[in-house]
Parts: structure tokens; sequence; C-alpha cells
């Protein structure tokens, strides 16, 4: 009985410390409260630090990134993507992770269209689904008045990545689960009933998790869902594990063990998109000779970035230029497909051609520049197997048309370590630790 009286009252003691301390006030343990405060010198100040600072309040901490194992790879899925559950009992199902959109897709029991192999979330065995009424929130309505949507994609079909992709269903509500993660409330999310038989990326994987700033059906990305429900930061991160397939998804806080150096922000420009302002691009040290207004005058204003997108995409103007560039390499350099052939039959005009190693590595970087930080990327990065036959090589860049989009996909980041910095408004980057960045 002794030892436990002895105990009662150190757990007072500490209890009165930590109270008075949360509180702003420094006192020695032995102060009692209402009499005047005790001047604590450093010495004592650095002591109640240390024995007491376990107990103060955690307010401040950064919460530990949480971390979850990707799937996929540029060639030839063209897509990464996570396991999450969906309903309860959760249901599981494979989604792309996908920061050039804002809506989480997954495909029906009864979906047309859709391929028998890859998992389906029947919302009849949730206990806590249902589906979601129409309102001014919804593109269209249903016959039955149910919240009903349609998604067009790109670069869908690797076969031919300029035809378009589409889905479309009903809405419904439901809890869902990603990493250690659970939402607290439930979500709304498109259930795929009909899709385009084109879409080959959900042939292998059953749908698609946006990350992007925008609303759909009312709905933020589910990854801003579970940051307004405290479990973590507005910012998220990727690396993709560039000798193997899959790689890390962060989010909340960033790994440091998947980046080596330091992070260097890139201001986002305000969209629903993450956009940065791309300034110049380089061949090797070279110039492509285009000002900057060149990569900041097309939609969205800007470079987007997009990990559903596996290529580099470009306008007409920027396309042209950097083609222009790589020909006039050919006075000191017989780069494979550019010198060596018609100027009709390039790689820039669609053409494939079988590259040794040696005359790979002949190739120049390819550098990105946003102001003083470039995104560099090797050739191995913009020249690509060919799908379905991976003894060529196929150049990883499009043209967008005269006005189109400037996007930057996965062949982009694979080099690096990159965070979506919501809440500081960065995109940030790092070089990439390959040794950490596995699946």
């Amino acid at each position: 009985m002794k030892s436990l009286a002895l105990l009662v009252l150190c757990f007072a003691a500490v209890a009165a410390v930590s109270h008075s301390i949360s509180m702003g006030r420094k006192v020695h343990p032995n102060v009692v409260f209402g009499e005047a405060p005790h001047v604590v010198d450093s010495a004592t100040q650095e002591y109640l630090t240390t024995k007491w600072g376990h107990l103060m309040p955690k307010s401040n901490t950064k919460k530990a990134p949480v971390s979850v194992p990707m799937g996929g790879n540029i060639n030839p899925l063209g897509i990464f993507y996570v396991n999450i559950s969906v309903g309860r009992p959760g249901q599981k199902v494979q989604v792309a992770v996908d920061s050039g959109s804002f809506t989480l897709l997954v495909p029906g029991p009864n979906c047309d269209g859709c391929p028998k192999a890859p998992a389906k979330f029947n919302w009849k065995k949730s206990k806590t689904a249902h589906q979601y009424q129409c309102s001014g929130e919804c593109p269209s309505c249903s016959d039955d008045n149910i919240c009903a949507w349609s998604n067009t994609y790109q670069t869908c079909n690797l076969s031919d990545t300029t035809q378009p992709c589409t889905v479309s269903g009903l809405v419904y509500e439901d809890y869902f689960s990603i990493g250690s993660l659970s939402s607290k409330q439930t979500t709304r999310f498109g259930v795929i009933d009909t899709q385009t038989k084109n879409f080959q990326q959900l042939y292998v994987i059953d749908g698609i998790l946006g990350f992007s700033l925008g609303t759909t059906f009312g709905q933020v990305a589910q990854i801003f869902q579970l940051a307004s429900e405290g479990q973590i930061p507005n910012k998220f991160g990727m690396c993709f594990d560039v000798d193997g397939q899959g790689g890390i998804l962060t989010m909340g806080e960033p790994n440091q063990k998947l980046y080596s150096g330091e992070l260097k922000n890139i201001p986002l420009i305000q969209s629903e998109a993450y956009v940065i302002g791309l300034t110049d691009v380089k061949l090797g040290d070279v110039s492509i000779g285009l000002p900057s207004s060149s990569y900041q005058e097309v939609p969205e204003g800007g470079c987007i970035v997009d990990s559903g997108t596996n290529i580099l995409l470009f306008p007409d103007e920027v396309f042209d230029a950097l083609k222009t560039t790589f020909i006039n390499k050919c006075t000191d350099t017989k780069l494979r497909g550019i010198c060596d052939v018609d100027s009709d039959k390039t790689f820039f005009d669609g053409q494939c051609f079988t590259v040794s190693k040696q005359q790979l590595q002949q190739f120049p970087d390819l550098s990105l520049v946003y102001n003083d930080i470039p995104m560099v990327l090797p050739a191995t990065s913009y020249l690509l197997p060919k799908v379905g036959d991976q003894s060529k090589l196929c150049l990883g860049m499009q043209s967008t048309g005269s006005n189109g989009l400037l996007i930057i996909g996965d062949t982009t980041m694979q080099q690096y370590y990159t965070v979506f910095d919501v809440d500081n408004n960065f995109l940030s980057i790092a070089p990439l630790n390959k040794q950490n960045c596995k699946a």
C-alpha cells in the first residue's frame, strides 16, 4: 500500500506541472497553485522541458508520412496505381494515382465494356453504401433521379495515345481506406456502368483515384477529405522505381528517405490542376530558343503536372522548336532516328527505330527549366520502348496542337521525388533516392 500511495502522489505532481506548462506558465514542480509563480532560470527550464516535455501538447509536431506502395510502370501500362478499399466491409480495388483529375471512379458489378478480371465494387454488399440523390452539384441525373456522370480521358489507349476513352455511371456514397488511413465520413464517388472498350489501362487495373484540386459532385479529392478530417496535412508525394515496377505514394509530410539533397520549391499557379511556370526547354546546354511566354500563354497558364499521363505533351510551337533543335545537332552528332533518316520519317513523325545502347548514349539530356530549377530527363526518359515491340524505341513526346496543353507526366517525374505541397502552394522536387523507392 505504501508504494501505491507514492505512485499516486508522483502522478499528481506530474499532472500539476503538465497543466501549468500547457497553460504557458513557467513554474517549479513544488510551486503551489495560487501562490506567486517562481521565476525559473534557464537551467531549471531545460530540466523541466526534458523531464516533463513528453506531457506537453504535440499540436506542432509533424505527423509522420503515410507511405503506400504503388504498382504499375511507364511502359507498357502507362500508369501507377495503389490498392484501396471502399465500403463496409471494405471491397478492394486497384486505382490509378492521377494528379490530373479529382474523381474517384470504381467499376460496378454489371459494367458494360469492363473486363471480367479486375475487381468490382458492388454497393449492395456494403452496409454503409447508398446512391447519391441528384442535386445542383451533379453533372446530370438518371431517370431514377440519381446523380450521374461521364468522364473522358486521353493517353488511355497505349496503342493510340491520341484516342479518347470514356467511362460513365452513377454516384454513390460510402467510406474508403487507403494505406493505414480510413475516412471518418463517407465520400462521393462514381461507379462505372459503361466503359469504352479501348480503355486499355482499365483492363489491367480497376479504376481511378484523382488527386487534383477541383471538386466533383460537391466532393473534394479523397486525399483532401482525409486532410480536412485532420488525419494528414494537405500534402502528398510520389516516387517511381526507375529500375523496376511501381513506386511509393506518400500522404502528408514528405518522406525524407525517398530523396537526396534538399527539396526545391516551384510555385504553383492557381488552378484546379497542378500548374507550374515553365520558362525554358534545353537540349543539353542549348535552349530551344522560345521566349518564356510560349510556355505560359497556353491553356491553364503553364505546365500541368499529371501523374496520369506517361509522356510529355507540348503545343505545336514548343514541339516544332524542339524538333528543329534536335535536327540542328546533326551537324556534329549522328543521332539515330533523326539524323540518319529522311526528314519526314524521324522520331518526331511517329516513327520507331531500333537503337543500340551506344547510339542511345549519344542523345543529350532534355531539361525543363522553371526559373533556375531544372527537371532533367535522360534519353531513356524520352525515348520509350514501343508498345508490343520492346526491340524498338519511340519518342515519348507528342504535340497537342496549335493551342494545345503543356503537360509533363511520369517520364519527367521518374528522376525525382515529387511533393504536391498544397499547404504552401509549391511543387517540391528533389533527386530520387533510387534505393529506397521500392514498392
